[in-house]
């Protein structure tokens, strides 16, 4: 409010107030969900549910060419049967990642934005925004919002434009443990600070993003082997995209590097990579118009070892990043609705950081699907392979299988249906032979306004 009673007392010539509002419902039935070599079922309807109100072009006696703008929204994220899933790790690790559910709505944005600070070319957004680089690989805001400052450039000089930016972003890691058939939760803030540059630049071939940031936490982790007390790791990536009528690819790959103080008073090292790669076109086929085919391939660097075959404890080369995108609402979002799998973690099958079995890392991902609209729907078929490393492995392990059936109805411009069905198939030398397919049944209806 007192923002509001602040803005009032300004000289304003001209103000526009934006409302948005944006809600998805889902109800979602697991069948067999793995942990720790056990199968959970839970069924719940879950409300991913978003209103931001936006003042602009406030004009300013004193500058006549500068504009200054408030943003604000609230989230609420809130389920039936949500009490059950404290009982199920796969599910309550993406419900216990923000910082409040069950309807109590949280503050996912409050900023000021000015433009055309000093120079037409130059604007600024100070407090908790959405920010991401290129595909979230390595930050993304995940529903949450980054509290901090950015400064950005645009068209500085052949189409180049800058971000610089710092961020005091929050986490909720959430972690477990099991007595007889109970599964104990507890929930701890993870507090870092995230400084950086991008440089951005769009062309009628395409748009490319360079950027270079430091993410700094100051307290112990599970990195190295669980003996890092505080790290700083920083991450460097490019990124190509382009349209074109037929076609799309969106390229992107991250190099890892840092430092962690170890418990013992020594130092190690980080350094790692990841990449991915996607593509899309679109063509005739017998009687469908417009069908859509895609392929991605993508793929992250894995642990050290020791000859011995244990973790090395001087150094990390397994790419991991804490603020990557990875969550969406009650469920994780990633490559594949069960495995919902980023390039370095996926959902829950173990109590490791990465979700995958104990002595596994570097996830790989190849996907191909495609899209058919037909009489007013859209049918869309995607196959997921992921494949993982281990201790002195030759080569990557099958880790899992993911084939999505989805029957999209776009109900009008704003508003739409979707029904879906996954089957999640556990490699048989990861998760031995007796391991059971998961299955997944989903019906969403989600409204933009």
């Amino acid at each position: 409010m007192f923002l509001f009673a602040g803005l009032s007392a300004m000289p304003v010539y001209a103000v526009r107030l934006d409302i948005s509002a944006e809600t998805d419902v889902q109800a979602r039935s697991y069948n067999k969900i793995l942990y720790l070599g056990k199968s959970y079922n839970d069924f719940y309807i879950s409300e991913n549910t978003k209103i931001g109100f936006f003042v602009s072009d406030i004009e300013l006696e004193n500058y006549p060419d500068s504009r200054l703008g408030l943003g604000v929204s609230i989230r609420s994220i809130s389920g039936l049967s949500a009490d059950k899933m404290a009982e199920n790790p796969p599910l309550a690790q993406s419900q216990e990642s923000y910082p409040s559910v069950n309807a109590m709505p949280y503050l996912h944005e409050a900023y000021i934005r000015a433009d055309r600070i000093l120079t037409e070319k130059l604007s600024a957004v100070v407090g908790r925004q959405d920010y991401s680089l290129g595909q979230g690989i390595s930050l993304g805001s995940d529903n949450i919002g980054f509290t901090g400052l950015l400064l950005r450039t645009e068209n500085l000089f052949w189409g180049f434009g800058t971000d610089m930016f710092y961020f005091n972003p929050s986490r909720y890691d959430v972690s477990f443990s099991t007595s007889g058939n109970h599964v104990e939760l507890s929930k701890h803030e993870r507090k870092y600070h995230v400084y950086g540059l991008a440089i951005n630049n769009k062309t009628e071939e395409g748009e490319w993003q360079a950027y270079h940031f430091y993410q700094h936490y100051g307290e112990p982790s599970g990195s190295v082997g669980g003996n890092s007390v505080s790290e700083t790791r920083s991450f460097s990536g490019i990124r190509y995209a382009m349209r074109k009528k037929h076609i799309s690819f969106d390229g992107e790959a991250v190099m890892q590097g840092g430092t962690a103080d170890l418990s013992d008073g020594g130092k190690a090292d980080f350094s790692g990579y990841a990449f991915m790669l996607k593509g899309s076109w679109e063509q005739g086929i017998y009687i469908f118009d417009n069908v859509k085919l895609r392929l991605a391939y993508g793929r992250s660097s894995s642990a050290s070892y020791k000859n011995d075959g244990s973790l090395a404890t001087d150094r990390d080369s397994s790419f991991y990043a804490a603020l990557g995108r990875r969550y969406d609402g009650f469920s994780r979002s990633g490559y594949g609705a069960i495995a919902a799998a980023t390039l370095y973690d996926m959902s829950l099958s173990s109590d490791t950081a990465n979700g995958m079995p104990v002595g596994y890392s570097g996830i790989s991902v190849v996907n191909a699907g495609a899209d058919i609209p037909f009489k007013g729907l859209l049918f869309s078929v995607d196959y997921y392979k992921f494949k993982a490393s281990s201790a002195n492995a030759v080569s990557k392990s099958n880790i899992a299988d993911e084939t999505d059936l989805r029957i999209k109805w776009p109900l009008g411009s704003n508003l739409s249906m979707e029904l879906l069905c996954s089957y999640f198939i556990p490699g048989e030398n990861v998760y031995g032979e007796s391991a059971e397919k998961t299955m997944l049944s989903a019906l969403s209806v989600s409204a933009k306004f």
